[in-house]
């Protein structure tokens, strides 16, 4: 998973292949990236 340095915190990020706008999924301290799994699908479906 690739990562970015942001004042001077590490972020890793993935990036769906999907048009649109860009959104930004932040998970909770007790959680991982794997949390979202079920949300993304839906996000990536264009609006009518």
């Amino acid at each position: 998973m690739p990562m970015i340095r942001v004042n001077d915190v590490a972020l890793l990020y993935e990036v769906a292949d999907a048009p649109g706008e860009p959104v930004a999924l932040v998970h909770g301290p007790w959680t991982d990236h794997t949390s979202w799994r079920q949300v993304v699908p839906g996000l990536a479906i264009p609006p009518c």
